[in-house]
């Protein structure tokens, strides 16, 4: 969905460590620290599923990246309002060098990342 030249620079399935935890993060982009999840039904419902994804979102908030998730009918539905929010998020990011930092490429996934 998020596909085409304004999306061209954005790492999939790329690896970010925090405090000795390894992440997968749908799409990642590194110069705004901004990720994008796309949530599907199956492992993002429900109580459970919800207080995991926050705490993880929580984690990930401490070194800088912000996580703009999307659900199943968000991308089913509504695909061109998904880009829209997408290219809005990546512009206001841009805009605040305060929020950009360096974060290294991770050469290796960890065998499991949770």
């Amino acid at each position: 969905m998020l596909r085409g030249v304004p999306f061209a620079h954005l790492l999939r399935q790329h690896w970010v460590h925090v405090d000795g935890t390894s992440y997968r993060l749908d799409t990642f982009d590194p110069a705004t620290l901004t990720a994008f999840e796309f949530d599907g039904a199956d492992a993002h419902s429900g109580p459970a599923a919800r207080q995991r994804d926050a705490a993880r979102d929580a984690r990930i908030a401490s070194v800088g990246i912000l996580t703009v998730r999307f659900t199943y009918a968000d991308v089913t539905d509504r695909p061109e309002w998904c880009r829209t929010i997408a290219l809005g998020v990546l512009a206001t990011r841009s805009q605040h060098p305060e929020v950009q930092m360096d974060v290294p490429p991770v050469a290796d996934p960890p065998e499991k990342a949770w």
